[in-house]
């Protein structure tokens, strides 16, 4: 069956009813955006937390850490992303009036959220009350408000977060639409109009309002960009794959083996490049160093691995010869 989009803009729902001719019926409704993307502007602040809390972008709206913790990024690089423990950490950024942008927004960052039973706040610039917020509702909803000077709209995802998962995700509002993108594809969409409204706040990160931490997040963050406008799909999913493709390295420089596809939604394949060399067990361990699973095998060079069951995030496979010697180590990447 096709569809032909309309000329017009617009969110549109499409219907389908099925009839078996017996008295089964069943029907479903999809929506769909319409739109042309045509926003521009300038990058606004870039967190890449490589030791610190400061933004890259030259515009020095750098964040001052108060109680979080650098970590191990997904790509397992010390000190490179910040821990929040949900208690009263948070970073802060000083207020300026080039953060208070009003035509448009994109937030963009990666996440391995501890969902709760309560809202939870990944960046916030004076919350809902004020201005916008990016926050986790008790669902495990991801849920990204903007206050203009029309009305306050929250736009919540699709999809339900789970724990211990790696995220990327972009928040944007381009004046009509708001818009959340989950690794790298459009997850849902709301219309909103108006001029974002503007606040006297700072900037905060893990925290809803200087004066509140009753709502703090639990988790990671790492690579925290603020575009003021809202950036085109393609580039979010550029944006995505390039932070993906990084991620995936060889830790031993020998090669050994091929490993593929990485990144991997289902099954991984891995042959060897070396005729005498076999393997008799596979070890899969996040980036935390916690063994996943082993597997044994015959000394076989050619191995198929079922990854499917996996969270998303970031791994490494072992493999070890019948003379309990590793051959080599290479990082891959769930989707």
């Amino acid at each position: 069956m096709d569809w032909t989009a309309p000329d017009t803009e617009g969110i549109y729902t499409i219907s389908v009813e099925v009839d078996d001719g017996k008295g089964l019926k069943d029907k479903t409704q999809i929506f769909l955006l319409v739109k042309a993307f045509k926003g521009n502007g300038l990058l606004i602040a870039h967190y890449p937390f490589a030791g610190n809390a400061n933004d890259i972008s030259g515009n020095e709206h750098h964040g001052t850490p108060k109680g979080a913790i650098l970590t191990g990024d997904f790509a397992g690089n010390p000190l490179s992303s910040y821990y929040f423990n949900g208690g009263s950490q948070q970073i802060e950024v000083a207020n300026t009036p080039k953060l208070n942008f009003q035509d448009g927004i994109t937030l963009s960052l990666w996440c391995k959220p501890v969902p709760g039973d309560k809202e939870t706040f990944l960046l916030s610039h004076g919350s809902w009350q004020n201005r916008w917020k990016l926050s986790i509702i008790p669902s495990g909803q991801m849920r990204w408000t903007v206050n203009t000077l029309s009305k306050i709209v929250d736009l919540d995802s699709d999809i339900i977060l789970q724990k211990d998962s790696v995220y990327h995700v972009v928040a944007s509002y381009d004046g009509e639409t708001m818009m959340l993108f989950v690794n790298g594809n459009l997850n849902s969409f709301k219309i909103q109009t108006g001029k974002i409204r503007t606040t006297t706040l700072p900037l905060l990160m893990g925290q809803m309002l200087p004066s509140d931490a009753s709502y703090n997040y639990k988790g990671i963050l790492d690579e925290i960009r603020i575009y003021d406008f809202a950036i085109h799909p393609d580039e979010v999913n550029k944006i995505f794959a390039q932070s993906v493709i990084s991620l995936v390295r060889d830790i031993d420089k020998v090669k050994n083996f091929q490993l593929y596809p990485n990144p991997v939604r289902q099954t991984l394949f891995l042959n060897s490049i070396k005729d005498n060399i076999q393997i008799s067990n596979i070890s899969i361990t996040d980036i935390r160093g916690e063994n996943i699973f082993n597997i044994s095998y015959k000394n076989q060079n050619e191995i198929e691995i079922d990854v499917s069951s996996l969270k998303s995030g970031s791994y490494y496979l072992t493999a070890i010869n019948n003379q309990s010697r590793i051959i080599q180590s290479i990082q891959f990447i769930k989707l």
